[in-house]
């Protein structure tokens, strides 16, 4: 029996940058490996470049775009554009509190958008700072229903 492979998702971690600092965070916590990274971000180009060559097999995967915090991109809603524009399904993770800056952008381009909520607002604000529940709940609205997936 012959089996066939194929690459059906990738992860593009776009950028290191993020605005909060939660505690817990595997990039930027206590022990989180952005905290001691080294190196050059890529480029939109760059990332692009890389687009083309995963647009060249014969089935696309699925992108997920994350960081950091992927709305911090300087080039988030270009990139995401320019993704969509060539036929990837387009996923991000985020924390939520810069959806607003990206709103049209996320609910065109992007397929499924997953978003951190640790627990009711006193326990998510204790985390992620005093405000974010409120900040990310009132984001949610911005957007289509069926898109949103709450990871917790």
């Amino acid at each position: 029996m012959i089996f066939e492979k194929r690459i059906e998702k990738v992860h593009f971690q776009i950028t290191k940058l993020c605005n909060l600092r939660c505690p817990f965070c595997g990039q930027w916590g206590e022990h989180g490996f952005f905290s001691t990274a080294n190196g050059n971000p890529l480029t939109l180009d760059e990332w692009l470049y890389l687009a083309k060559q995963l647009e060249k097999l014969p089935q696309k995967p699925d992108i997920t775009l994350w960081g950091g915090e992927p709305l911090c991109s300087p080039f988030f809603d270009e990139l995401a554009k320019a993704l969509y524009n060539m036929g990837f399904r387009l996923n991000i993770i985020t924390n939520g509190t810069m959806i607003d800056a990206h709103a049209e952008a996320i609910n065109k381009y992007i397929d499924k958008i997953y978003v951190s909520i640790d627990g009711l607002k006193e326990l998510h604000d204790s985390i992620r700072g005093k405000g974010v529940f409120e900040k990310v709940t009132e984001n949610l609205k911005l957007l289509k229903k069926d898109n949103i997936r709450i990871m917790t």
